[in-house]
């Protein structure tokens, strides 16, 4: 090791007093003379103008007791930051409790009041009993103002052409009991000629499963010889229904508007013996729809009746029964 090396404050050399290692970090804080000596170890006597910042300002005074009070100094400034970081916290917490606030202040959206449901109304209604001048309404309130005055006049109603309206408590076989008869149905059906594919009553509904319970309903009136045609497209192809009305003599008719009127287009079906038009006016499906509401069936009762129907009805050859 080379020979150790005294600085004085006026930068000449003098005997070692304070060693500090080559390298160390308070090396750097001595002049330049000092670390330009090549020695490795430098001694100095005085070292406050260089390391002032660091040690005690005079190498008598207890600087490691500073160093002491500067770790208390410390932990007071973690404990001061633990105190902040609280109330940061708690300022967050308050923060978030301002904007809870401010969301709260804020104007809700007015929830949109619900219609009123149709069976609630109905509910709280009594039905009331079915006219004529029902489906009079309906083919105006339909049409508008949409036909021409000859159209106008070929599709007009009276209460000429009605039979007179079922009760609210009615079956179809107990309505038919009171406006046909059993006796005046089974003359009816005697005097029948056996012409295929012409009903002496058609009933008109609007849904296929409503169909199979009117037939079921109606078996009570009709006779064992009476046959019911299912004329409606639920399971039931309209080839197949073709073939079958073309070859088969048929007392009654029960279908749904779209269906009976294909049927009357490819002439399987023909009106040409039917007296009784009876509509399913007043029967409601799930939805508490009658056969004038459901948009694509009111549509097509509609054209039925403007091209078959009324004019049968308005011939005098038969009749419109509302149920």
């Amino acid at each position: 090791m080379k020979t150790s090396l005294l600085l004085q404050d006026d930068g000449h050399l003098d005997q070692p007093e304070v060693c500090l290692l080559k390298g160390a970090y308070y090396f750097s804080h001595l002049p330049v003379e000092a670390r330009a000596t090549g020695y490795d170890v430098v001694m100095i006597s005085t070292v406050s103008l260089y390391t002032s910042n660091i040690m005690a300002d005079d190498l008598d005074d207890e600087w490691w007791t500073e160093k002491s009070d500067g770790n208390k100094h410390d932990e007071a400034e973690e404990e001061d930051s633990e105190e902040d970081t609280v109330i940061n916290n708690s300022g967050s917490k308050r923060k978030l409790d301002s904007v809870q606030a401010i969301k709260d202040d804020k104007p809700q959206k007015k929830k949109r009041s619900k219609g009123k449901k149709i069976s609630d109304i109905l509910a709280k209604t009594e039905q009331e009993p079915i006219k004529y001048t029902d489906l009079i309404m309906a083919i105006n309130k339909h049409y508008g103002g949409q036909l021409s005055a000859v159209e106008r006049d070929d599709m007009s109603l009276s209460e000429c052409h009605f039979a007179s309206c079922s009760s609210v408590s009615d079956t179809v076989s107990s309505y038919l009991h009171t406006v046909l008869t059993v006796s005046k149905w089974k003359k009816r059906i005697k005097a029948m000629e056996q012409s295929p594919g012409s009903p002496r009553l058609l009933i008109i509904c609007s849904a296929g499963s409503r169909a199979v319970n009117l037939i079921r309903d109606l078996r009570s009136f009709c006779s064992e010889e009476c046959r019911v045609a299912k004329l409606f497209a639920k399971h039931i192809k309209l080839e197949e229904q073709t073939k079958f009305l073309k070859k088969t003599v048929i007392q009654a008719g029960v279908g749904t508007p779209n269906r009976i009127a294909s049927l009357l287009d490819n002439e399987s079906l023909s009106l040409c013996q039917t007296n009784f038009v009876l509509l399913d006016w007043s029967w409601r499906d799930a939805k508490l729809r009658r056969l004038v509401d459901i948009p694509q069936i009111r549509d097509d009762l509609y054209k039925l009746l403007q091209n078959y129907l009324v004019p049968r009805v308005k011939s005098g050859a038969a009749k419109f029964y509302l149920f």
